[in-house]
């Protein structure tokens, strides 16, 4: 299977689904299995499927036994609020991009990114929904990025770029394949600002809020000078042409404003060695205004020079952007909100569409509005692909 071999089948026809609102059932000859895959000998995958995920064996595709159980395996649960404080409980997670499936040459790559203190877990019900429809099954590849979510932005976003880089080099190192380089990236709330990340030119922008001295002026250590240039100055990924916003804090959460909170981030969140020695670098040079390496927290606030940058930053033109927006009452949206980001933060002009549902912040990837939105968005976006349909 795509130059990945089956291992430990498990029956799933009775197997008892936790954590999923619906089980789809298709008909056919056979026992369905859920099974774990490894690459053969000498084969790099794409994208790494994790040992936790199972995928369908037999001729009855039943696509959500084996997310169920793959669900039931991992410890997503119980390792979110471990990926926001990282090193501070003993715990630092490499970001890393997985896949639910061996690649397979032909599809179109769509990549889930998840908040603050959050976990890939919290897109299963959408998953679990979208591998269902068989419009969407064979035409798309499902990937989820993890990532240390207490990291500065920049830094988080830096790694998403790099693991999205190096997966469409693995699946397509001749640059010709229409399906690698149509990319869709949505994410939730801080994953949101990362997807951003893979859709703007920032141009000086970040640097601004750091030095009115050029990058390469600074005195600094090459390997440091290198990792603020891939951090700060970004280009638009090439291969993403099209980003979606759910919940997304476009212009800070209200909930990180308040001094109190980010100093109790600050003070429980580890940053990663390479992000602390070039901030003891900055720190060492002259002329800067930044006075401490940022956390995720600081980043959102309302009044942080990095969340008012972005803000100013549009997506690319080459680029469709779209965005879904919880909200839990009815009020004016002037004044609404999903609890965590407000309305009036979330709402950015120049979308190709929006839509409003009634949610709150978390859990509103699973919201049957959001998952719909979604659906129809990556219809839409099959319809028009260069992508060639896959043989039926």
């Amino acid at each position: 299977m795509n130059g990945a071999e089956f291992y430990d089948p498990q029956p799933v026809a009775e197997i008892e689904v936790r954590g999923l609102r619906n089980r789809y059932r298709r008909p056919g000859i056979g026992a369905p299995l859920a099974a774990k895959t490894r690459p053969l000998p000498g084969v790099v995958q794409v994208v790494r499927v994790p040992p936790v995920v199972r995928v369908p064996l037999t001729a009855v595709v039943r696509i959500d036994a084996p997310l169920a159980a793959t669900l039931a395996e991992s410890q997503f649960w119980k390792k979110e609020l471990q990926a926001f404080l990282g090193g501070a409980i003993g715990v630092h997670r490499d970001s890393s991009l997985a896949g639910l499936r061996p690649y397979k040459p032909g599809r179109i790559p769509v990549v889930f990114i998840h908040g603050t203190a959050s976990s890939p877990a919290r897109w299963a019900d959408m998953v679990n929904d979208l591998l269902a429809d068989a419009r969407l099954r064979e035409r798309y590849a499902f990937w989820l990025f993890t990532y240390d979510s207490g990291n500065p932005i920049v830094y988080s976003g830096l790694s998403l770029r790099d693991a999205l880089t190096a997966a469409v080099d693995r699946a397509d190192p001749k640059g010709s394949d229409p399906c690698a380089r149509d990319m869709v990236v949505m994410g939730h709330s801080q994953g949101g600002l990362l997807t951003k990340l893979t859709a703007i030119d920032s141009d000086g922008v970040f640097w601004a809020n750091i030095s009115d001295k050029p990058l390469d002026e600074m005195k600094l250590e090459p390997d440091t000078k290198e990792l603020l240039r891939k951090a700060l100055f970004v280009k638009p990924l090439p291969f993403v042409s099209e980003v979606i916003f759910l919940a997304t804090p476009q212009r800070g959460s209200y909930l990180a404003g308040p001094q109190f909170v980010r100093r109790v981030a600050a003070y429980f969140v580890r940053l990663p060695s390479e992000v602390v020695r070039a901030g003891t670098g900055l720190a060492s040079a002259s002329e800067l205004s930044l006075i401490q390496m940022p956390t995720s927290i600081d980043n959102m606030s309302p009044s942080n020079r990095f969340i008012k940058g972005i803000a100013t930053i549009p997506v690319s033109p080459n680029v469709t952007a779209h965005s879904i927006i919880a909200v839990e009452t009815d009020e004016p949206l002037d004044r609404a909100g999903d609890g965590v980001v407000k309305y009036q933060s979330a709402h950015i002009d120049g979308v190709a569409s929006e839509l409003i549902v009634r949610s709150p912040h978390s859990g509103m990837q699973a919201a049957p509005e959001t998952i719909e939105e979604v659906r129809r968005i990556l219809l839409a976006h099959s319809a028009r692909s260069a992508c060639p349909m896959p043989a039926n």
